[in-house]
């Protein structure tokens, strides 16, 4: 079960705004909302730190070009 606290975490330790639960349906889990404030401006969804750590460095390397692996953006 995802709560707050753990949203709160999760955006603590990859660096982005949390945003809140976006509340799920009968086929769709709930989910975290998270902001990437600092790099792209973009939103976007996970339900584990594994998961944002991805998506969070697949936004930075589709809207910055670039991307260390580690879920922070660098330059090569």
């Amino acid at each position: 079960m995802i709560s707050d606290e753990e949203g709160k975490r999760i955006a603590s330790i990859i660096g982005v705004h949390y945003e809140g639960i976006k509340e799920g349906n009968r086929v769709i889990p709930p989910m975290y909302t998270f902001t990437d404030v600092a790099k792209t401006g973009a939103t976007f969804l996970a339900r584990t730190l594994e998961e944002a750590k991805d998506r969070l460095a697949e936004i930075r390397q589709r809207f910055l070009g670039f991307s260390s692996g580690n879920g922070k953006a660098s330059k090569p």
